[in-house]
């Protein structure tokens, strides 16, 4: 590609006031822009003084900065009123069929009432007259063309794609059920086999797709376009894809996106991302750019710096029980699953490393899962905090909570504490074994972690593994394991058992022992937590994680 042709590429830029000052920061060029930020934030006003802007005393904005309100009116009449081609895009851009002058401050009145970020833009028929108004700018032209080939003999050429017609290639590609048809001022559905029906008819996200993609498609090469909101009414599964069309075919174009959604926020890959914070009149926004973090999603870094708490980085997923019953637990704290425990440390490691999120601490919580109090140790030091129960499961096991849910359920409280404990560490003794040479593979698997990565060469890798396996004595480990499983068994030491006994479905066998089904005491502990006795339940599960 020619350096021409690549400065042609490039995107226009805006500029944004920095944080309580005169002075201004420039985007664009190459990236689009986002701009996050909670409801109140100041977004859409800073969407709109954005629209406004004339850097450097300009007379008149030096490229076109259109705007799409989130408070939009998607009825699509039945019959188009028609407006020449140029009317009709300046109805939709500037708010008038004939401004005497471009200005966005005469914009202001015209297009927004006065009220730029609550007026209800009713501009869906302009969108519409200016597409057929190019088809048929377009077919006259062709036909001319026609004539004049044809009265020379010469072979007669494939008319140009109208924006119509990429905008039934876009929307078959999106919605392959929604065969549009524009026809005789009119806007159609026909589905082989069904009833047509009318444009007004499609529903709110098909009808919100097409607004949307018009507006794109009319505006000039190299202008700015602010879209307010643009996941009203659009599935998630079609948002992207939509959005990502419209860049391509306008990658001249200078999107800025308004939205509170994170997960379109983060969707926008080639786009710079701003968080709003707060609105100053006249116009002074604070807000800050979203750093990029290593081994944290950007989605994650969205809703970190969106929730302004200090975070709390645990596995699993926000449907298992690690989530449910941290967040009850730690309320002050932002709690975030991220999978298993490579990801809790990698995440912590990676937050603490972003100077961008210094007033932020990134704490980690994970199962003991048979690790040594030296590897506790070392995790601690880099803020990630191990259970001191093997798994979340045994956390609902230990005595204090066996005794709270007994109490609730009206239960003779030592009754059951004994035949929870009886069942445990009969199913340790049970599963003797396979405990200990569990404990023991991950000891050695352990110490072989610590081959030196940075040798070079056959010789030095093979002399470093073999140094790790001389000095790797299966049967000492072995041992030592033993005699940890063997004192809990013998002392009858309960807390130990829940310390080093890996096996989840102890927590749903337990249920017997309170008269519930199989699986029924995990969800009472968890409802509890949510309801009637969540003090006295969190003062007992806390017992059980290390203090920060």
């Amino acid at each position: 590609m020619s350096t021409e042709n690549q400065e042609k590429r490039l995107k226009p830029t805006i500029q944004i006031p920095k944080n309580n000052s005169k002075e201004m920061e420039e985007f664009g060029s190459e990236r689009n822009l986002v701009l996050v930020g909670a409801n109140g934030s100041g977004k859409s006003k800073l969407g709109a003084w954005i629209e406004g802007y004339k850097p450097n005393n300009e007379k008149v904005q030096s490229k076109i900065i259109h705007r799409v309100s989130a408070q939009r009116a998607l009825n699509i009449p039945q019959f188009i009123a028609m407006m020449p081609l140029e009317r009709s895009k300046n109805a939709l851009f500037h708010g008038e069929q004939d401004p005497p002058v471009i200005d966005p401050q005469r914009k202001i009145n015209t297009r927004w009432n006065r009220n730029p970020t609550t007026q209800l833009i009713n501009d869906i028929n302009f969108v519409m007259s200016a597409l057929f108004a190019e088809q048929r700018k377009r077919d006259n032209i062709y036909t001319e063309k026609s004539r004049g080939r044809a009265n020379n003999h010469e072979i007669t050429l494939t008319p140009p794609l109208s924006l119509i017609d990429i905008m039934k290639e876009i929307c078959n590609e999106i919605f392959p059920y929604l065969p549009l048809v524009f026809d005789d001022e009119k806007i159609s559905v026909k589905v082989e086999g069904m009833d047509t029906y009318m444009g007004g008819e499609m529903s709110d996200g098909e009808r919100v797709a097409i607004y949307l993609l018009g507006q794109c498609l009319l505006i000039p090469q190299n202008s700015v376009i602010i879209i307010d909101e643009p996941e009203i009414h659009l599935h998630k599964s079609l948002m992207s894809r939509l959005w990502d069309k419209v860049e391509e075919i306008k990658e001249d174009c200078l999107f800025i996106y308004i939205t509170h959604d994170l997960d379109f926020a983060s969707s926008r890959s080639n786009a710079d991302k701003l968080w709003i914070k707060k609105f100053i009149h006249p116009n002074k926004w604070e807000w800050e750019i979203i750093p990029k973090i290593n081994d944290i999603p950007e989605n994650l870094v969205l809703q970190i710096i969106g929730n302004r708490k200090n975070v709390i980085f645990i596995e699993g997923e926000l449907d298992k029980l690690d989530y449910k019953i941290y967040q009850k637990i730690f309320d002050d704290y932002l709690v975030v699953p991220v999978g298993g425990c490579q990801q809790v440390i990698t995440s912590v490691k990676g937050m603490a490393q972003c100077s961008s999120l210094h007033y932020l601490k990134g704490y980690g919580i994970i199962d003991r899962d048979y690790r040594n109090d030296e590897e506790i140790h070392s995790l601690k030091s880099s803020d990630i905090y191990t259970l001191k129960v093997a798994e979340i499961e045994n956390f609902l096991c230990t005595e204090n909570v066996v005794r709270i849910i007994s109490d609730h359920l009206g239960l003779n409280s030592d009754e059951v504490f004994n035949k929870v404990k009886e069942f445990v560490l009969k199913e340790l003794k049970s599963n003797f074994e396979t405990q200990i040479s569990r404990y023991t593979a991950i000891r050695i698997q352990s110490k072989l972690n610590l081959l030196d990565k940075k040798a070079i060469g056959k010789e030095k890798l093979e002399a470093s593994l073999n140094k790790l396996i001389t000095n790797i004595d299966v049967s000492e480990i072995y041992d030592k394991s033993t005699e940890i499983f063997e004192s809990i068994i013998k002392d009858g030491d309960y807390k130990n058992a829940l310390k080093y006994y890996n096996e989840r479905s102890i927590l749903k066998r337990i249920s017997k022992y309170f008269g519930l089904n199989n699986g029924k005491y995990e969800e009472l502990v968890v409802r509890l937590l949510y309801k009637d006795q969540k003090d006295e339940l969190v003062t007992a599960l806390k017992d059980s994680i290390p203090e920060f």
